[in-house]
């Protein structure tokens, strides 16, 4: 995991829910794997060839699931 990767999961309490989260991170938070974000979650584009989640979306998904 990259020193990027690291801080986004350190700070994720006090990021806003229009934050756009990296799909390795989002996998982590989901406990999914990236084939199943990318199949069953809203992607955003964050760059280029760079796609992710928004983390309102995942904090959401986190209520109704538990």
């Amino acid at each position: 995991m990259t020193p990027y990767y690291k801080t986004i999961l350190e700070n994720i309490d006090h990021l806003p829910d229009t934050a756009k989260i990296p799909l390795p991170v989002a996998e982590l938070i989901a406990g999914v794997s990236r084939r199943t974000i990318k199949r069953t979650f809203p992607l955003v584009r964050l760059s280029e060839k760079r796609e992710g989640v928004l983390l309102g979306y995942l904090r959401r998904k986190e209520v109704t699931a538990t």
